[in-house]
């Protein structure tokens, strides 16, 4: 709608000369104002959606819902829908909300998809439509006041028309459908402006999103319409915002409904509500409602997108009703859905951060932290409430600053009382100066340089072995992860630093404490911390000494099993290279390598033991143990060496495994045999008994492969019709029923 006056004066003149000089049936520019002449019905160019009675409707012309919602394309269906607004359908009743959400589907789909419109024709007039729905247990006249709220509600709908369709079923059942622009029908063509319209939003949103407040955001909105529309009734779209987007040109729909798109897009709650004759925006700012009339602010006879004002924008309810109360009283049928009220007619910044009872204003102002997060604007836009609870629930714990007053960082490095309280628990500083600080007049901005750092975590004095500045000043890493950081300083020391052996202060080298001590050795092994807190807990007091020893001898117990007669630490080093250089000198490092990763590698730690040898010369072990290597380490400890078995030198005659997962398979395999027959089956397992028979077992039957001179699997079955009728080409069947019954059954084999 398009308001033509600057002022009262000129409005009353104006509708005085038209009073007198036009006929009566003549219509008046809808943005005309009534001051002064009380009984003139004034037409706008908000035309009210015509309900249109198609009568009965074909079987087959309500739209399948579960089909629609499972054809929904996902991605583009999120696109569309932070363009629309929920305000109105969260005050609906449930019949309401399930009639809104089938309609809403519907459209969506339609917008999404290329499918073409459907029609219905009379008076020799297709008249287009989107598809219907079912009012469900609703009457017709709420039902197309819902379905009006939907159109204005969602703006991307930019192909709906204003018309609406309804009709019966053969149950006597009302569908309605919401008309769709003849231009839009085709699913082709309407998914082409769809690809041009999304390309323009998407340019004039990243403008919007480029500004630094949320009032300059809604600016943007508001110019980019002025700048890139202007008001006529001539348009192929002027009640849609299809006439902005596409030509240009609208009315006061187009006006408001792309407003509502465009600040909703980037967070702004933004509503439409009409009069009879007129459409309009309340937009919610820093927790309330203002009115805003872009078609009011746009100037009249201005086609450049140059001139307009800010005359109607963030208004009050009475400020508008004032200048134009004809035009701007919502339709009495608006009542039932709480249209926002608005108030004040200047926006006050000063909202209300309370939340759960805590009021957040000293630590938080959005327009601060909006402009001061770029990653917070960009996935929120001007959204107060979400960038409100992303302080809350993200931004504290993360030392977000949320005002330029108050600063985290500064705060906790600025009092150590507060930092041996609340270590790295960002939030509580916040919540400390909300509920203490500020009023104690602590100060909570500012550089401030950590020289007293603490010592205390989790309620342990680390003093004995710990010295902040020392830390610091020998790790240079560390100050440069933790600048100027005390308190991640100290953790990273007890949670890391402890564990790589770092030194924390000129008293204590866990090094040297660990080769002193060989009882400390046997009890914490390698567990690097416990020697750190044995000091600071005994070893202080009992007077152990912290510095100064390099050397140390070294052991072969672990975990209090002894492993010499494998286990000699140098042999174990000289032999491993890999080890020695990942160990150094460390003799419980050595042997818990040898103990958790050597016997199950098969790897030599004495010249007196090879379990290659030892595997491969007993055929009973490796029944007993098969690939299990550290078993064989274990037997010869526990009763191989008692027993006098040897455990070095080359094994040449192989005593081979026949029994296989409590099978034996000597009526079919023997070991030399099968490797001589098979040259491939040497060459990949050489005189690995066990994986040869293994392979003989899972694959060789399969195959066909002769096992043993004793046996053919093709003679076999070629000599016994009975067994090829029962087992055709499975070739195991025949090794199995040899073994089973056919030895023994005397049949012939080979």
């Amino acid at each position: 709608m398009k308001k033509k006056v600057g002022n009262r004066l000129i409005a009353l003149l104006l509708a005085l000369f038209m009073a007198v000089t036009m006929m009566p049936d003549m219509a008046v520019w809808a943005e005309e104002t009534d001051n002064g002449v009380a009984d003139e019905v004034q037409e706008c160019g908000y035309e009210q959606p015509k309900a249109i009675n198609v009568g009965e409707l074909d079987e087959d012309e309500a739209e399948d819902l579960p089909i629609v919602r499972a054809q929904y394309n996902a991605a583009d269906a999120s696109y569309w829908a932070v363009y629309g607004s929920d305000y109105y359908y969260s005050k609906m009743s449930g019949a309401e909300k399930q009639f809104y959400q089938a309609l809403y589907d519907v459209n969506m789909s339609f917008l999404t998809g290329n499918k073409s419109a459907g029609y219905k024709t009379f008076d020799s007039t297709r008249h287009y439509h989107s598809g219907f729905v079912s009012i469900g247990s609703l009457d017709l006249d709420t039902a197309l006041e819902v379905a009006k709220i939907l159109q204005m509600s969602n703006p991307q709908f930019y192909f709906v028309n204003d018309e609406m369709l309804y009709g019966v079923n053969s149950d006597g059942k009302y569908q309605l459908a919401l008309g769709v622009y003849n231009t839009c029908s085709n699913g082709s063509a309407r998914a082409d402006k769809t690809n041009g319209i999304k390309n323009k939003l998407d340019s004039w949103v990243a403008s919007i999103k480029s500004k630094a407040t949320i009032l300059d955001m809604e600016q943007e909105a508001h110019d980019i319409i002025m700048q890139n529309c202007w008001y006529s009734e001539e348009g192929n779209y002027h009640q849609s915002s299809a006439g902005v987007l596409l030509e240009g040109k609208a009315v006061c729909a187009g006006y408001a409904e792309t407003f509502e798109m465009l600040c909703n897009a980037v967070g702004i709650q933004t509503v439409c509500v009409t009069s009879s004759s007129h459409e309009w925006n309340k937009v919610k700012l820093y927790g309330r409602w203002y009115v805003v009339d872009c078609t009011w602010d746009d100037d009249a006879d201005d086609t450049t997108g140059t001139v307009y004002s800010y005359w109607c924008f963030n208004v009050s309810d009475n400020f508008s009703d004032e200048y134009g109360k004809w035009s701007h009283t919502a339709e009495s049928w608006w009542s039932s859905y709480s249209v926002p009220v608005c108030e004040n007619d200047k926006v006050i910044t000063d909202r209300d951060y309370n939340y759960q009872g805590v009021d957040y204003s000293s630590v938080f102002d959005v327009d601060y932290y909006l402009k001061t997060y770029p990653d917070i604007k960009a996935a929120f836009g001007a959204d107060e409430n979400q960038a409100f609870m992303h302080f809350i629930n993200c931004g504290m714990a993360e030392g977000r600053q949320g005002k330029s007053s108050f600063n985290v960082i500064s705060y906790k490095n600025r009092y150590k009382d507060l930092r041996m309280t609340y270590g790295n628990n960002l939030r509580s500083y916040y919540l400390h100066y909300i509920s203490n600080g500020k009023a104690e007049g602590r100060k909570a901005t500012g550089d401030v340089t950590i020289t007293d750092g603490v010592s205390v975590y989790n309620g342990v004095d680390y003093s004995a072995v710990y010295n902040y500045s020392y830390y610091i000043k020998k790790y240079p890493d560390i100050a440069k992860a933790f600048p100027n950081d005390d308190i991640s300083t100290l953790a990273h020391f007890v949670t890391c630093g402890m564990n790589e052996k770092r030194q924390g202060n000129m008293n204590f080298d866990v090094n040297s404490y660990y080769n002193q001590y060989a009882d400390l050795r046997s009890a914490f092994g390698t567990n690097w911390r416990a020697y750190y807190l044995h000091y600071i807990q005994n070893g202080k007091a009992e007077g152990r000494k912290g510095t100064g020893t390099k050397t140390m001898q070294g052991t072969t117990v672990y975990n209090g099993v002894d492993y010499s007669a494998v286990y000699n630490m140098s042999d174990y080093l000289n032999k491993n290279t890999d080890v020695k250089k990942a160990v150094g000198g460390d003799d419980l490092a050595a042997i818990a390598h040898f103990v958790n990763y050597g016997m199950k590698e098969g790897r030599q730690a004495s010249s007196k033991f090879d379990v290659n040898s030892y595997r491969m010369r007993y055929k009973d072990l490796r029944s007993a143990f098969g690939y299990d290597l550290a078993a064989y380490y274990y037997h010869y400890m526990s009763s191989g060496k008692a027993e006098g078995r040897q455990a070095t030198g080359k094994v040449t005659d192989i005593d081979e495994v026949t029994v296989y997962n409590g099978v034996d398979y000597a009526a079919v395999y023997n070991f030399n045999y099968y490797v001589d027959a098979n040259p491939d089956i040497k060459a990949a397992f050489g005189n690995d008994d066990l994986a040869v028979l293994s392979h003989f077992v899972n694959y060789g039957m399969k195959e066909g492969r002769c096992g043993c001179e004793a046996f053919n699997v093709l003679t076999y079955r070629e000599k016994n019709g009975d067994l090829k009728a029962a087992f055709g080409d499975d070739l195991k069947q025949y090794y199995i029923h040899y073994m089973n019954y056919g030895k023994n059954e005397g049949r012939k084999a080979a």
